[in-house]
């Protein structure tokens, strides 16, 4: 709703309900087949949508401090839209940038319940992996089931998400 209040077009992408086969490890998207995978599914759509979005959005169960399984897979098969070389970010070894432009990314994980080791874990995976795509900005968020879905907590939780990115002031 508060996308939709900013005038942002959304394309909401489901990925239970898509074909999407795991990465094999080929690296052809790197080096045959420049950042696009060859694995021929809808894993291929998913980058594309992902490379061409303004805003790039991941809303997950956190699953031991990291994504799901659905959303790894997507992740590990949009390895492409990085180039293969290395480069020093922050005194740490990224991959190079294959675009000029990369999304702004925000991550929304769920819990249960309140459980401040995987919620560290989880800041800290989407906060690297926002700086290996080289994400101009990024938020992170946790939503706590328990805390109810029109709790306080969450709508101030999903708005942190929205101001670190600039989505809003």
């Amino acid at each position: 709703n508060e996308l939709h209040s900013l005038d942002w077009d959304l394309d909401v992408v489901t990925l239970r309900n898509l074909k999407i086969n795991p990465c094999i490890g080929c690296f052809n998207c790197w080096l045959k087949t420049p950042g696009i995978c060859t694995i021929n599914d809808q894993g291929r759509e998913v980058t594309y949508k992902i490379y061409h979005s303004d805003l790039f959005i991941i809303l997950t169960p956190i699953m031991f401090g990291g994504y799901s399984a659905e959303i790894k897979k997507a992740l590990d098969r949009s390895l492409g839209i990085m180039l293969p070389s290395f480069t020093m970010i922050g005194g740490k070894t990224h991959h190079k940038r294959r675009y000029k432009k990369y999304p702004l990314f925000i991550a929304l994980g769920t819990l249960p319940d309140h459980d401040a080791e995987l919620e560290g874990i989880f800041h800290d995976l989407v906060s690297r992996n926002a700086i290996n795509a080289h994400s101009p900005r990024h938020g992170c968020g946790v939503i706590v089931k328990s805390d109810g879905a029109d709790s306080e907590a969450t709508r101030r939780s999903i708005r942190t998400c929205f101001e670190q990115t600039g989505v809003v002031q």
